[in-house]
């Protein structure tokens, strides 16, 4: 066998493996693409999740204020005007 034939030999080969390692690569990237949608969507299953425990703790607190006795009551009107005042920005960006 010739040095070009020989040297052809080895372009080819290298090109069939090269196209296999594209082949396996864009495999892997779709794989991976699909797991960072399904990760994402997740992701934000969590944070609503996280959300809503967040606004139920917030109501607990302000639940166990309300039971508390008059040395909490000055906490208690506070909470009561902040969380009234978290309404009425939340009223205002709904305006808007």
């Amino acid at each position: 066998m010739s040095s070009i034939e020989h040297n052809l030999e080895l372009v080819h080969s290298n090109m069939l493996k090269l196209l296999e390692n594209h082949r396996f690569l864009k495999e892997e990237n779709t794989c991976l693409i699909a797991l960072v949608s399904e990760l994402g969507v997740k992701n934000e299953e969590l944070t609503k999740n996280n959300v809503l425990l967040k606004k139920k703790y917030d109501t607990l607190k302000v639940a166990k204020l309300i039971e508390s006795t008059d040395q909490d009551k000055k906490k208690t009107r506070q909470k009561i005007n902040q969380l009234i005042q978290e309404i009425d920005s939340c009223i205002n960006q709904l305006n808007e």
